[in-house]
Order: C-alpha cells, then structure tokens, then sequence
C-alpha cells in the first residue's frame, strides 16, 4: 500500500488469481475498501443476478416453443430465491421447493422443466466460478405424467362428416396423417405426391409474438413420409399451389386466427378435442392395424422409439381392460 504521486492510496490484492487494484482518498478508506470487497467475495453474487446472467446467454438459444416453456420456470426460479447469495442455496432448499409446486402445479412435466431451469444456473454459475458445488444434482421431482388420450368415438365421427366445414379440413388431416400441429399448418400442395400416395414432411410453424415461421424438424426423424390415406387423397383439392392452410392473401396463418378457427370449429360441431389428441387417435389407427413400433416411429416422426412404445403400451393397457370388462360379462 502507497501513497501516489496524486494524493490517492493505492493497493494490489490478488483475488481468486487475478490481480485487482484498489484507490482511496485515505489509507483508512482504501482499507475499508478493500475489506468491502472481501466481504462480497466471500457472500458471492445473488441468485436472481446469477439467474439473469444466465438466461440472458442461455433464452437465445432455445426453440420458440421450449422458450414458451422455460420462461415461467425461469421467472418462478427467480422469485423463489430472489435476496439469497447463490452460495448459500443448498440442494434440500432447492427439493424443498420443488416439492412445494405439488398442488400448484400437479402435472409432473412442469416440475421437470422447473429442475432443467435450476440445474442450468447452477451449472452455469460453476462455469463462471461462482460457487464450487452444483446443488442440483439428484433432485427428484414427483406428480402425475399427463396422459393424452384420443378423443372419443362421436368426436372422431364427427370430424370425419364435418370435413367440409370452413375449418374442417383440418382436423380431418391431422386425424389420417398424425402430424404435429405445425407440421400441418406448413404443409403445401406440392408436399403432396399422389402417384405414390406420399405426403412429405420437411418443416413446421412456429410463433413468435403471434406473427408464423417456418423452420426445419428439430431430429432428422421430423423429416419424412406418411401415407396419404384413401379418404384424405380425396378430399385434398386437386391442381392447387401454395399453402393448405392460409389466409386470404395465401400467407401462413397467424396464431390467434388458428386458435379462433378451432373455437370456432369446436364449437358449431359440438366438438372436443386438440391437434395433439388427433395424432394419438392416428397412432392408435396405426396399432389397431397391426403396423409395428417401429414403423409407427418413423410414419410419426419420433426420435426415441421409446415414445411410440410409450402409446402402443397405452393401447395394449385399455385394451386388455376392455377384454376383461367383456370377458366378465359372458362368464359366470
């Protein structure tokens, strides 16, 4: 510690391997200062300011859907620990409240997400150096694993004789294909090859501020080939360009009007049901017909054959229960 040939008190301290200068007015204040400094050290940075270095590097980079999910577990995240030193957050405070989104928040996938939001920061926060120990290895998460079951046989029934319904097409699509919602909202008439009853899956729509875009499948099992069904082939018009499905200017739909479309759909024919449920009831058209797992993956589009066999054991389920509910019945 020295005395500048300007008046100030200046002194080197080496911190966490790197050299840091210090100024002062006065010897006292410059030691003060210093053992300010040390103080911060020693607490750290504040989670919501680790929280916020981190997603500001990490939201960028996510899918427009995974960011729809990410950012409430994000801003929960934050308000949880929003005051605390990040050094001073153990694994039980983390399990704790993880555990205390059960009646909040009872699907098991949210909880899910929440833990991939905390072990990002944390993660990130060793990288940085901020802390030594990653608190969030091996946190459990518990809650019920959202079935999505096909809609019933009068709502099947009834997409099929409202083909022609100003919406109508649709549903009825996504019911003989088993695309993604976006998968459909991308689909052009020159997608569709009728020689070889193919239809060709290479994009999807995505949203941001309501306003569509087009990007690639996120796996290369996105890209690929479903049959083209007898009774779609003969609704799809013949000798058309451009978009399926689109406005009056023939440009992508935006967000609210798919949605008021489908209110609207719902609700003159007495409907129930979402695209996602339309793409079950076509993998259990697939099951019902003998296609094997494998096939299915691939006409669906899935990267992980484990999410085919998940529904075909759904399937295998509800229909040894509905075996055994006839079987008692006939045998006394």
């Amino acid at each position: 510690m020295f005395k500048r040939k300007d008046g100030l008190w200046q002194e080197k301290v080496r911190i966490s391997g790197k050299d840091k200068y210090f100024y002062a007015k006065t010897k006292a204040e410059l030691i003060k200062k210093i053992q300010n400094h040390k103080e911060q050290e020693d607490r750290g940075k504040l989670f919501e300011c680790v929280a916020d270095e981190w997603w500001d590097r990490h939201a960028p980079t996510l899918a427009a859907n995974t960011l729809k999910s990410y950012q409430p577990a994000y801003y929960r995240a934050r308000e949880a620990f929003c005051g605390e030193y990040i050094k001073n957050i153990t694994y039980c405070d983390i399990q704790k409240y993880l555990d205390s989104m059960a009646n909040r928040y009872p699907s098991l996938k949210v909880k899910q997400t929440q833990r991939l939001v905390f072990n990002g920061i944390f993660k990130y926060a060793r990288k940085m150096g901020y802390i030594q120990i990653i608190q969030t290895d091996g946190l459990e998460c518990t809650g019920t694993k959202t079935k999505r079951g096909t809609p019933t046989a009068q709502n099947i029934e009834a997409i099929k004789s409202n083909v022609h319904h100003s919406f109508g097409l649709f549903p009825y699509l996504i019911l003989y294909t088993g695309l993604r919602r976006g998968e459909a909202l991308a689909l052009e008439y020159s997608d569709i090859d009728r020689k070889n009853n193919l239809i060709y899956v290479s994009k999807s729509v995505y949203y941001i501020n309501n306003k569509p875009y087009i990007k690639e499948p996120k796996t290369e099992a996105g890209k690929r080939a479903v049959p083209l069904l007898s009774p779609l082939k003969a609704i799809l018009p013949k000798n058309k360009s451009g978009f399926i499905f689109c406005d009056g200017d023939g440009n992508l739909l935006k967000e609210y009007r798919v949605e008021d479309l489908l209110i609207k759909y719902r609700r003159e024919t007495k409907t129930q049901f979402t695209p996602h449920q339309l793409r079950h009831a076509y993998a259990t058209i697939l099951h019902e017909n003998g296609i094997a797992a494998k096939d299915a993956q691939e006409i669906l589009g899935h990267a992980q054959i484990s999410t085919t066999l998940d529904i075909y054991t759904d399937f295998r389920e509800s229909r040894a229960v509905e075996l055994s509910k006839r079987l008692n019945s006939v045998i006394t």
